[in-house]
């Protein structure tokens, strides 16, 4: 199993028995194992600033401690995907087996590992996952990853922005890195999830993951984090405050997100949320995960409409259909969690405070409640 150690203590261990060394191996000359889970805090000889702590994640001795979301744990093998051991590469393989599924489930799509010692703080924290992907992926170019990080209250997991293989650009070996921030107070697990699909759906390549490394703030006594600024904004969804309806007949409440029940007494329902302090979105793009009722989606016809706005003066924001994201009508929606990019902006008003979501009326009158689970603005 992965093991995962308390910072004081292997930073203590490891002080006195390597002389401080700040090499992967101790002083019997043996790797520490990378199938193990290790939070380090090690002081280099010739710097007086002190390490940033990290915990990591690898695969020399297999992937005991992942699973597939929505199974038992120590399940590696379902009808839509399969997790295995490359020895070779000392990595988890991600093996797509059929994507029949994902329209509708993309979390089935998700290889998650649940931590032994959990809840951990990974407040102010980076996620990064080093990763090799088939070039086949990368031709193809719709593949868009999500890192997922667990709370001990599903209603304050952070899903993260998309993260889309034509993004990125390998490094020296070849491999892609995959990096997020988290800010998760009580996290129990982690996620690696297919948000979408290639394409070409006959591509099912293995993806191999060779490591993964969340690297903690500096403590106390270490001065600044050493987590670079980050450029995404999560909105809160786990309390009512800074929501409104803006007016509208709309009742907002929390149950594992914003629960949006509409009337439809109203040409449209509003949720949005207002920004402490105004914002330059130029650039920016905000991303959406929504639960979608079935009935919303059978019927059809009900438009999901995001916009950015300021709080006050004019007004003025971006309500453009015409943008990505502007116009998401339930017939192109699936049942359950769909996420949707909303931009980016090319010239809104530099002041904005307001982002929020319009749903325009159905033609025939629908019932059910609707989810914001997420909601994640990411700056250029």
């Amino acid at each position: 199993m992965i093991k995962q150690f308390s910072l004081v203590i292997i930073a203590a261990l490891m002080l006195s028995a390597c002389g401080g060394s700040d090499d992967d191996f101790c002083c019997d000359g043996k790797p520490l194992k990378s199938s193990e889970a290790s939070v380090s805090s090690d002081e280099s000889s010739s710097s007086s600033a002190a390490a940033a702590p990290s915990m990591s994640f690898g695969f020399e001795e297999g992937i005991d401690g992942w699973y597939i979301n929505g199974s038992d744990p120590g399940t590696i093998v379902t009808v839509n995907m399969e997790l295995a051991h490359d020895i070779t590469n000392a990595a988890m393989e991600i093996k797509p087996l059929d994507w029949t599924q994902h329209a509708s489930s993309n979390w089935l799509y998700q290889a998650k590992l649940a931590f032994e010692d959990a809840p951990i703080d990974l407040s102010d924290s980076t996620l990064s996952i080093t990763t090799s992907i088939p070039q086949s992926y990368i031709d193809d170019g719709a593949l868009v990853f999500q890192l997922i990080v667990h709370h001990t209250d599903e209603a304050n997991n952070e899903y993260g922005s998309y993260i889309n293989v034509s993004d990125l650009t390998a490094n020296a070996d070849g491999d892609y890195i995959l990096e997020r921030a988290i800010n998760v107070d009580s996290a129990v697990s982690i996620g690696i999830q297919i948000a979408v699909t290639p394409t070409d759906l006959t591509i099912k390549d293995t993806i191999l993951v060779k490591s993964v490394l969340i690297t903690l703030p500096a403590d106390s006594s270490g001065g600044s984090s050493s987590s670079a600024p980050s450029n995404q904004q999560e909105i809160p969804v786990t309390s009512i405050d800074g929501w409104s309806s803006d007016n509208a007949p709309t009742t907002l409440s929390i149950d594992n997100g914003v629960v949006v029940t509409a009337d439809w007494s109203a040409t449209e329902n509003i949720a949005m949320f207002v920004l402490d302090e105004a914002v330059d979105m130029t650039g920016a793009t905000v991303t959406y995960v929504i639960d979608v009722p079935a009935a919303y989606v059978d019927e059809g016809s009900m438009v999901i409409q995001p916009y950015i706005q300021q709080n006050s003066g004019d007004y003025q924001g971006v309500f453009d259909s015409a943008i990505p994201g502007g116009w998401n009508t339930a017939s192109g929606l699936t049942a359950g969690e769909n996420t949707i990019v909303h931009g980016p902006f090319t010239a809104p008003p530099v002041d904005i405070q307001r982002v929020g979501i319009k749903f325009q009326k159905p033609t025939t009158a629908v019932t059910g409640d609707i989810t914001i689970r997420s909601v994640t603005i990411t700056f250029p």
